[in-house]
């Protein structure tokens, strides 16, 4: 009656041969499925080839669509003072001209189930265009994703004439915004993409996330506002106001009152000329360099964290000077500084007499080196 099985074994060691095979045979089944899992959720992650980045997808649905795009043009004759532009998923340029007519490229871009439906949702994205009151409205419907509507994008390009534009209100998502050669105040706010502004004349307030700033050439108050997003900018004339997260803030050849405030990231501040009567520069885990021609009067706030702070003193400046540092030294660099109180960690003192400026520095677990410029 034990014919069956294998000679040499009793019967539990069969037995137990038996439940090991089966056992491992349903944790093959299971591995198999979740490899099957992992592959399909890849598919649905990374989509078919060209899938852009600046769509909203749908996972809803097993199938992602197929992408159309289409451009067109128009001209505007009318007489336009004003811009005010909202759209969705697309870039923004204003760039001014001297031609007296604007100039309008506007780039679409969406994802239906099937070709059929493109022509239909091309329509029903198509931005509204209208002029009224002397202003130029480009708006962007916004819609509902569905099963035939996966997701979409508007780029707008527009060239307007420079002589007669005063204003301009820009609101995007996950699309770069360019602004130059205009004579307007600016108000540009974005997500995820970056901002160009170059050769304006004008109020600028431009903000944005997980994007970087830059400016060049512009003359007039400027606030700046991003995250984890870097700021450069240069030849700068104008109350400045920078604040940014994770990244860095670079100003050159500009003259300015600086507030400039970021975090895990340096700030440079060189060739330039601070102006006013209190500048501020504060970060952390970042180095500060300031060279540059100080104001003569004012306050002058230097503060970082776990970062060196480097600035550059002329010998002729009347300062008050109050330096001070954790687990780390200040280097005075032979500077003519009368010293009332000093310790491995900080200076107090003036230099050439002082107190027509306030300057105080500060940092933690980092050096400071006060500087002869």
């Amino acid at each position: 009656m034990f014919g069956k099985f294998c000679p040499g074994k009793n019967v539990q060691e069969v037995v137990t041969m038996k439940l090991f095979e089966r056992n491992r045979g349903i944790a093959v089944v299971g591995i198999l499925f979740a490899v099957g899992l992992i592959l399909m959720g890849a598919a649905i992650i990374v989509g078919p080839a060209g899938f852009g980045s600046d769509f909203s997808f749908n996972f809803g649905s097993s199938n992602l669509g197929e992408r159309f795009e289409r451009e067109y043009s128009e001209s505007l004759y009318q007489i336009i003072e004003a811009i005010d532009i909202y759209t969705l998923n697309g870039a923004v340029e204003v760039i001014g001209w001297e031609s007296d007519y604007a100039a309008i490229e506007v780039r679409q871009s969406v994802r239906v189930s099937s070709e059929e439906l493109k022509d239909d949702y091309f329509e029903r994205t198509k931005p509204e265009i209208t002029v009224s009151e002397n202003t130029l409205k480009i708006v962007t419907p916004r819609l509902q994703l569905t099963a035939e509507l996966k997701g979409y994008g508007t780029s707008i390009y527009l060239k307007v004439p420079t002589a007669l534009i005063k204003e301009t209100q820009v609101r995007t998502s996950n699309g770069n915004m360019r602004f130059s050669s205009l004579n307007a105040y600016i108000n540009a706010s974005g997500s995820n993409g970056g901002i160009d502004i170059s050769t304006v004349n004008g109020k600028i307030v431009a903000k944005t996330s997980n994007g970087r700033i830059e400016a060049i050439d512009i003359f007039g108050s400027m606030e700046f506002e991003s995250s984890n997003g870097s700021f450069a900018g240069k030849r700068l004339e104008g109350d400045l106001r920078i604040s940014t997260s994770n990244a860095s803030i670079n100003i050159d050849s500009s003259i300015s009152t600086v507030v400039a405030n970021t975090s895990n990231g340096s700030i440079n501040v060189t060739g330039s000329t601070l102006v006013g009567t209190k500048n501020s520069f504060r970060t952390s885990n970042g180095k500060i360099i300031i060279d540059s021609i100080l104001p003569e009067s004012g306050e002058l706030e230097i503060e970082s964290s776990n970062g060196q702070i480097t600035l550059y003193l002329p010998d002729s400046i009347n300062a008050h000077i109050d330096a001070l540092t954790s687990n780390g030294k200040v280097d005075i660099n032979g500077l003519p500084i009368t010293i009332s109180s000093m310790t491995k960690t900080s200076v107090k003192g003036n230099l050439n007499g002082g107190s027509d400026i306030d300057i105080s520095v500060k940092t933690s677990n980092a050096d400071i080196n006060l500087r002869k410029k």
